[in-house]
């Protein structure tokens, strides 16, 4: 009987540590997670190049239209260059602050002058849009440890 009871009491000690031994779980979860982005807007470019016996020049217009529901000043710079021995040189440049009221759109026309020795290049633009802080939603997942004995316990709090 010895030999039966030790095994019983060894039964029932597994039975009980594998009642409050955790069991990992992935628990999945949404939170919602400030970042910061970029105002939308919409750009819309024409060029032209001409030349006199002076110069070259380069005519860049076109309208810039914000699509955020929030005014803001938008940088647009432009420039004429090209790649030259690997480096990218800029012969003529103009910058342009540009405040918008929401869904607003401003045209804008830039005269940019080479030299007659400077191959043609091809303008070129960039726009620095204000940024504004903004919230999504984000989905995650963690690892939880639960004991069956918390997981009985759930379970009859959900009935």
């Amino acid at each position: 009987m010895e030999k039966a009871h030790k095994i019983i009491i060894l039964t029932l000690l597994m039975l009980i540590l594998s009642l409050l031994i955790p069991v990992p779980f992935t628990e999945y979860y949404t939170e919602t997670e400030t970042y910061e982005r970029e105002y939308r807007y919409k750009v819309h470019v024409e060029r032209w190049t001409g030349s006199t016996f002076l110069c070259r020049y380069y005519i860049v217009n076109g309208t810039i239209q914000n699509l955020e529901n929030r005014s803001g000043e938008f940088e647009l710079y432009v420039y004429v260059g090209r790649f030259v021995e690997g480096k990218f040189e800029i012969y003529d440049s103009k910058s342009l602050d540009i405040y918008l009221e929401p869904n607003q759109t401003e045209e804008f026309e830039v005269y940019l002058y080479t030299s007659l020795d400077v191959p043609i290049c091809n303008p070129s633009y960039d726009i620095d849009p204000p940024t504004v802080l903004d919230t999504r939603q984000v989905n995650k997942s963690r690892t939880i440890y639960k004991t069956v004995i918390q997981l009985v316990l759930e379970s009859l709090g959900q009935l």
